[in-house]
């Protein structure tokens, strides 16, 4: 695979608040332990959310704590551990949940665990240790010695430990003694404490939840202390109060900011608020109220939403009017949470018509007479839930609940959304006689029953009667001995007609659920259970309340049989009018648990596809009931639909966990895991596969779509898991050998083929040429959307089928890449054909033979291959695609070849275009190096490349080989290609030894001036210093530009520079003034024309080097700036006494201006090489101090290698270089 790779800009990539936020919060504590071990960025990134949430009954919490107090805890995990954790990590928790006293003493104690959001104490009282379980066990079962473990003595109060805080005084007392031992006696003191040190020490705390265990450790007697603590939380807006009955009013104006309360008990010291509370929007209280305290706490309390509480008692005739001085009650949730709403008949009628805002009611049976009250009375209604009292549905499997209540609402109640009441029932007769109106419901929980459904007897004479046709026209005259039974089946499908009529009509729904649990998991008769088969069921009331006597026996196995699917329900096949229900395309979950269904394959594929959204499926989830009978159809069926759908889950009527969800919601939004993707080495992407099922699916398309394998790397896929993930793979490569292994495993989907570096050599190759050749065709074949090849001296050489392959099976390609390779002559025309088709063209040193010398070798293909079918391929009139080019050293293919292809893109945007060297030339052919002016005459017109933007010539290799200048690119020549190119289009001109010069030039200031931004003319000696002013005045553009010579003199004539977004300058500038150059006789006139010929030289120098250092200090954007003589050539003087004079170049001394290059505080590169400097320190470190972004200095800085070394080691303890730049 391909290797690793750094991090590209980790903070930018991995320090984005969006994704950490769509990541991080839909991750649980394991998935985010994974993440944080993914690479140090992420570690340090998602350690917070790690500990964001502490719940201690989840993931390892339980296994660690109940062993925590052991000898010896697995993997070292003791209290001291668990201390040691929140005192490092506690500043991270937000939310706390707990219901181990050993977590609350080590939050308690943490003091940076001050940042909390959420405290909630669940019942403490069975979370043991292992040993304290054992020992409480003892304990009971002992004989009690001098009644020391009597009733009397377990109720005795406990012994007290000290007060952690002066404010604890006559707070608390002791706890009755029950089985503790002193030692835990005190701890559970000390314990308590902690809870409420914990609570005042969170001034951000939101929600708070107490537990009555928590009078287990030591009982709470001081309200005031209640209150007081309370109003040190002034962000406290959620309290669950189960350990002190508390006066309501008070509580509300001691915490003035509470929105949601629940209470253990209702009467709260029994009296009613006095006064007018807007804050509180939920309220929930267990127990029976009468109506007269219902609307009396719905007066005062004008921003209550939410009222939940057991029910209503008694019935009295009430003025209601008089109690809701302010009109109807604004109350949106009304929920009962005993099994009856107090008095049916009277109670809906007298209070729902108070209620008009109502939108939410909820109870465990709804009757008849409700649902009349909530159609008349609450027009708002959108959601109807159904209680239970039970952890799971299994509890109320025996519930009754009266026929078509919901029905009642569907048909009334215009705005109901949701329906969720698995045990409440609708006949398809009422449903024929009632339409529903809720054209906006979204979730259907309900049962229909009453269908006329056949028998299994029934079934098989019908199948007989009618075989395969579903048409029953006809056959009551045939048939009347069994007219009772076609009749009875015409009525089946007539009512799944009408039922599928009704749901395809709600075209809004995401839920809709049909069934519940309808088996019977009590059964009775306890005794009649075998002995092996009661060892195996592990829930008490299960085995105490069996009712049925009724097993199941398969082999030497013995089942529980729970009962069949509700009789009289719908079958949802095709032949009954499944397919009517395409119209629910929106739906999420589907539910037909209980229900006689006979869903098979046929059904499971067109949901398949005609719910693009479903999710969830209930009905066809794995049995965990105890001793259940297998049943491998379902199992079967269960499978299929994983095939087809693997994103869809299969649960009971209660989801077990909803983690599972969470990782899927992030990971389907393809924005987050592109970007982690795209950012994250190989290295840290592995990682990500172990996090959880959901990044595993997602990030293995990382893993595997840029496959790269190479032979000298010991990690390489195996056949096997290549053949399991070679539907991710994109791009395949494969260097420095060969192997039919990986060419043959069934690639599908590549976009790229990379064969490089094998350098011919047939110890590396597994299989025979013929063998792979024919694997790679079969792969070119199989692969119509390969878009890339790239070919790095492969071996087998590719032959003429295998670029015909590619000719033929792809329409087109983004990149074609030769390099070191030969094209025979058989191959030749199919592979211009594949040239033809890419986009990036590139041909680097290589060869392409059976190329003639004459001009016409794009003609017909006829004349130089035998393939009919490529008749006219490459015509006069034929284009390339190409929109980049890049020719490098392509022997065999003439520059004039060459030419005519690049004249025959239009779409040309940008080119590299590289001789070959001349000797390897001369072996071929006797043909020039670059084509003459006529050939670009006669190929190039000025709309040949409208587009094109950047042009690349390297003809240094003919600098030092050939000294015809005839040989070379000719000005003439590129001012003909540059004429050819759209004006203003042109924005980099890289010519590196060519002869550009006056024509060339000219095109560029006329035609080009307002786009050309980079000009490299290294090694062109026709690009003259009047030209070099000329392009710096002319072209606003220009930020980059490398020549050879700028004079003072045509500085001076010229106009000021245009260019002062340049950000590159190399160029040596030339101080020399000769007789009759501008300024000249003002100088020789000056005083100074006196002095000595070098103090006159020098003073006339400093002048000129001023006038360039302005120029030079308008340029605020340069970053890079060369002066170096080495590579232009040497233009100083000689003193008499021999020494070499820096005469004539710049000198970067105080003395010599400097401090008028202060403007450029964005210079990072200075290359003074050659240019003979003598800087002391004050004069570097001016430069330290006026470019604060400069890192490399190059050249010697002074003649003396001593001050050099000296200023060298300053340089370096400032952190700037001396040596190469390569940032160009």
């Amino acid at each position: 695979m391909t290797t690793d790779t750094a991090l590209t800009h980790p903070p930018k990539a991995l320090l984005l608040p969006e994704l950490l936020a769509n990541i991080a919060d839909h991750l649980n504590a394991p998935d985010i332990l994974q993440c944080v071990q993914v690479c140090h960025t992420w570690n340090r990134l998602f350690i917070p959310y790690l500990w964001h949430t502490i719940d201690d009954s989840r993931f390892q919490w339980p296994a660690i704590l109940q062993h925590h107090d052991s000898a010896s805890p697995p993997g070292g995990k003791d209290k001291d551990w668990i201390f040691a954790l929140f005192a490092k990590y506690g500043c991270h928790i937000r939310h706390f949940h707990t219901r181990w006293k050993v977590l609350l003493n080590a939050a308690g104690s943490a003091p940076g665990c001050s940042q909390l959001r959420s405290l909630a104490i669940y019942d403490m009282t069975n979370s043991r240790t292992s040993d304290e379980a054992a020992e409480d066990m003892r304990l009971w079962t002992m004989a009690p010695h001098d009644n020391s473990r009597s009733a009397a003595n377990r109720a005795r109060a406990g012994v007290t430990g000290p007060l952690l805080s002066s404010d604890f005084e006559g707070v608390f007392r002791p706890a009755a003694v029950r089985l503790r031992s002193v030692p835990q006696q005190e701890q559970d003191w000390i314990t308590h404490q902690k809870f409420w040190l914990l609570v005042r020490k969170n001034p951000r705390l939101r929600v708070l939840r107490t537990h009555w265990s928590l009078f287990q450790l030591s009982e709470f007697q001081s309200k005031d202390f209640f209150y007081d603590t309370l109003a040190l939380l002034p962000n406290l807006r959620d309290i669950d109060n189960q350990i002190l009955h508390v006066n309501f009013e008070q509580l509300l104006q001691r915490v003035p900011s509470l929105q949601h309360y629940a209470a253990a008990s209702m009467f709260m010291d029994g009296a009613l608020p006095t006064n007018t509370y807007h804050s509180l929007q939920t309220l929930r209280m267990p127990g029976r109220i009468s109506a007269e305290t219902f609307f009396g706490l719905l007066n005062h309390l004008p921003g209550l939403e939410y009222f939940c509480f057991g029910c209503f008692e008694g019935t009295t005739d009430l003025d209601i009017s008089q109690i809701l001085t302010n009109g109807p009650s604004h109350l949106k949730g009304l929920r009962f949470l005993d099994r009856r709403t107090g008095d049916e008949e009277q109670m809906p009628m007298l209070v729902l018509p108070w209620l008009p805002d109502l939108s939410e009611y909820s109870t465990v049976r709804l009757t008849m007479t409700a649902a009349t009250a909530l159609a008349r009375y609450c027009p708002k209604l959108e959601v109807f839930r159904q209680g239970y009292n039970g952890d799971t549905t299994h509890s109320e499997a025996r519930m009754i609940t009266d026929d078509n209540t919901v029905g009642l609402l569907l048909g009334t109640c215009l705005n109901l959304k949701a329906i969720d009441a698995p045990h409440h029932r609708i006949t398809v007769d009422y449903m024929h006689r009632c339409e529903w109106v809720c054209q906006g419901l979204e979730s259907l929980r309900c049962q229909i029953i009453g269908l006329s459904r056949l028998d299994v007897v029934e079934q098989e004479i019908y199948q007989r009667i009618i075989g395969t046709d579903p048409d029953l026209a006809g056959y009551s005259d045939q048939h009347d001995e069994h007219q009772a039974l076609l009749d009875k089946a015409l009525v089946c499908k007539l009512q799944h007609t009408q039922v599928y009529k009704q749901l395809s009509l709600m075209t809004q729904l995401r839920t809709l659920d049909l069934g519940y649990e309808a088996r019977n998991i009590y059964l009775s008769t306890r005794n009649n259970v075998p002995r092996t088969l009661r060892a195996t069921i592990y829930d008490p009331m299960a085995l105490d309340e069996l009712r049925f006597n009724v097993f199941a026996t398969r082999g030497d196995d013995s089942y529980i049989d729970y009962g069949g699917p509700h009789l009289g329900t719908m079958k949802l096949t095709m032949n009954s009018g499944l397919a009517r229900l395409e119209t629910l395309s929106n739906l999420e979950v589907f539910g037909f648990e209980g229900v006689d269904h006979r869903i098979g394959k046929q059904e499971l594929e067109w949901m398949a596809v005609s719910w693009p959204k479903l999710r969830v499926m209930r009905g066809l989830q794995e049995d965990t009931l105890p001793r259940v009978l297998p049943d491998e159809k379902k199992a079967e069926l269960r499978a299929f639909l994983c095939l087809l759908r693997p994103d869809v889950r299969h649960e009971g009527t209660l989801p077990e966990s909803e983690d599972g969800l969470l990782p899927m919601i992030t990971l389907d939004l393809p924005e987050i895991i592109t970007r982690i993707g795209s950012f994250l080495p190989r290295k840290s992407i592995v990682a990500c596969l172990t996090v959880n099922s959901s990044f595993h699916a997602s990030f293995a398309s990382f893993i595997y779509r840029d496959l790269h394998i190479f032979s000298n790397r010991p990690k390489k896929p195996s056949p096997q898991t290549l053949v399991s993930y070679e539907h991710l793979v994109h791009d395949l490569g494969i260097h420095s050998f060969m192997s039919l292994t990986y060419l043959t495993a069934g690639y599908k989907n590549l976009r790229s083929l990379t064969f490089s570096g094998f350098q011919g050599s047939t110890s590396r190759q597994v299989g025979t040429d013929d063998e792979i050749l024919d694997a790679l065709l079969r792969l070119v074949q199989d692969n119509p959307g390969l878009r890339a090849c790239r070919l790095d001296d492969p071996w087998p050489q590719f032959p003429g089928f295998i670029w015909r392959a590619i000719a033929e099976t792809t329409t087109e390609l983004d990149e074609l890449t030769v390099c070191h390779t030969t094209v025979d002559e058989d191959s030749r025309p199919w592979f211009l054909r594949v040239c033809q088709k890419a986009r990036r063209l590139e041909l680097l040193d290589m060869r392409v033979l059976g190329s003639g010398t004459s001009t016409d070798f794009l003609g017909d293909v006829d004349a130089i291959s035998s393939a009919s079918q490529l008749d006219m391929l490459l015509s006069s009139n034929r284009s390339f695609s190409p929109q980049k080019v890049r020719f490098n050293g392509v022997l065999g293919m003439t520059m004039l070849e060459q030419l005519e292809i690049l004249s025959r893109c239009p779409g040309l945007q940008e080119f590299f275009w590289k001789a070959p060297e001349r000797h390897l030339v001369t072996i071929i052919t006797d043909q020039e190096l670059f084509p003459r002016q006529a050939d670009f005459r006669r190929f190039l017109q000025p709309t040949t490349w409208p587009s094109l933007t950047s042009v690349d010539i390297d003809d240094s290799n003919s600098t030092f080989v050939v000294s015809d200048a005839a040989q070379r690119l000719t000005d003439e020549c590129l001012g003909r290609m540059l004429d050819s190119i759209q004006a203003g289009k042109l924005e980099q001109l890289v010519c590196r030894g060519s002869e550009l010069g006056a024509l060339g030039m000219a095109s560029l200031t006329t035609r080009h001036f307002s786009s050309l931004s980079i000009l490299n003319g290294s090694g062109c000696g026709g690009i003259t210093s009047p030209m070099v002013q000329r392009l710096l005045e002319s072209c606003p553009q220009l930020t980059r530009i490398d020549v050879s010579e700028l004079h003072v003199r045509d500085l001076r004539k010229g106009r000021p520079w245009v260019c002062t977004g340049l950000t590159d300058l190399y160029v040596q500038f030339n101080l020399r003034l000769e007789e009759g150059d501008l300024g000249w006789q003002d100088f020789a006139c000056s005083p100074l024309a006196a002095k000595s010929q070098d103090a006159l030289e020098t003073a006339r120098l400093i002048q000129d080097q001023q006038h360039v250092f302005r120029r030079l200090a308008g340029l605020a954007s340069l970053q890079s700036l060369d002066v170096q003589v080495l590579r232009r050539g040497f233009n100083g003087v000689i003193s008499s006494d021999g020494s070499i004079l820096h005469f004539g170049l710049l000198d970067f001394r105080i003395s010599h201006g400097l401090e008028m290059l202060s403007p450029l505080k964005r210079l990072r590169f200075l290359d003074v090489s050659e240019t003979f400097q003598q800087l002391g320190r004050e004069d570097v470190e001016m430069m330290v101090a006026q470019w604060p972004m400069l890192s490399m200095l190059r050249g010697a800085l002074n003649s003396d290698e001593q001050v050099d070394a000296t200023l060298g080691k300053y340089l370096e303890r400032q952190n700037i270089e001396r040596g190469m730049y390569d940032d160009y």
